[in-house]
């Protein structure tokens, strides 16, 4: 993929449309033979009604195996985060846990209701554990927009349960395009905790919000571990802290070309970092260009910092 691409994405953000000429009347989808039977869209609209679980478009639970769909593109519209659906204080997108689940070129739209209501929930485009693998075709598009005082993250690949960490992989051209319109943190792509996220070239990764602050990337803990391919791009554009790449007792790795543009219009020291790692974390890089900014203005912020054992290479 070339610059191009990279630079009608940002004009598009927050203008794709909803919209299907199918629908699913009852969410999640659980199974590859409920998608096939809708042509591989989803459309769930929960101001209209309750979805009743925690995973809004596909939940793969294990109960089935393994859960492949690729003989089509795969659109997947949410609106709305079922207020309603007490205590679950989670929504995902995509789900998936004690089996593996593999999509083609995936598309991934999610808007809060009309009125842009008040949350308190973590909300994930994508969310697996348990090891379990989520994996997404070329080109695949996943792009949340909400109001949350919690965490909003495009893609989480993490340890919640006593057999193991999940993993990511995501093809080329990804898009991960996240806005927290609350006083939450807004997340592009977050692995932790062991898990291990693997994605190719021409990444694309915006995330921003208001004071809660952004991370482009995340990777930590537990030796977690985060792989990026050629000529990625990451944005982050927030009025808290900007943070493009977050690295403690991890390992993330880029290929050439790596992109990383950070602006912060907070006040104080450290409020824009590039790449920041800490507690014993190692990043390689082959060659990158990384821009912190403070209100737009170059060279205010911190481009890279390393501390506590970590290691930039």
């Amino acid at each position: 993929m070339n610059k191009k691409r990279k630079k009608v994405i940002l004009g598009l953000m927050g203008l794709y449309c909803l919209g299907s000429s199918s629908q699913v009347d009852a969410a999640p989808v659980t199974t590859a033979a409920e998608l096939a039977a809708t042509g591989g869209v989803v459309t769930v609209d929960t101001t209209s009604a309750m979805v009743g679980e925690a995973a809004m478009g596909i939940w793969n639970t294990g109960a089935s195996g393994d859960f492949i769909y690729t003989a089509s593109d795969v659109q997947i519209n949410i609106v709305g985060y079922d207020l309603l659906q007490v205590p679950n204080l989670e929504r995902t997108g995509i789900r998936s846990t004690g089996s593996d689940l593999t999509l083609g070129k995936t598309t991934l739209i999610w808007r809060n209701d009309s009125t842009n209501t008040a949350s308190n929930f973590n909300i994930y485009g994508i969310k697996t554990y348990n090891s379990s693998t989520v994996t997404l075709g070329d080109e695949s598009w996943i792009d949340i927009e909400g109001n949350t005082s919690d965490r909003l993250i495009g893609v989480y690949a993490g340890n919640n349960a006593a057999t193991g960490p999940g993993s990511v992989v995501l093809g080329n051209e990804t898009s991960v395009l996240v806005k927290n319109n609350g006083d939450g943190i807004a997340y592009g792509i977050q692995s932790v905790d062991g898990a291990t996220t693997t994605v190719g070239d021409d990444l694309y990764v915006k995330a921003s919000n208001g004071t809660g602050g952004a991370r482009g990337l995340e990777v930590g803990l537990n030796q977690a571990s985060l792989a990026i391919g050629s000529d990625a791009t990451v944005v982050v554009d927030t009025t808290g802290r900007a943070q493009g790449l977050f690295a403690y007792d991890g390992v993330f790795t880029a290929q050439e070309n790596l992109n990383v543009f950070v602006n912060s219009t907070a006040a104080g020291d450290q409020q824009s970092l590039g790449l920041s790692a800490q507690t014993n974390a190692e990043v390689y890089l082959n060659g990158a260009t990384v821009v912190a900014s403070q209100n737009g203005v170059a060279g205010v912020g911190h481009s890279i910092i390393a501390s506590s054992g970590a290691t930039i290479q």
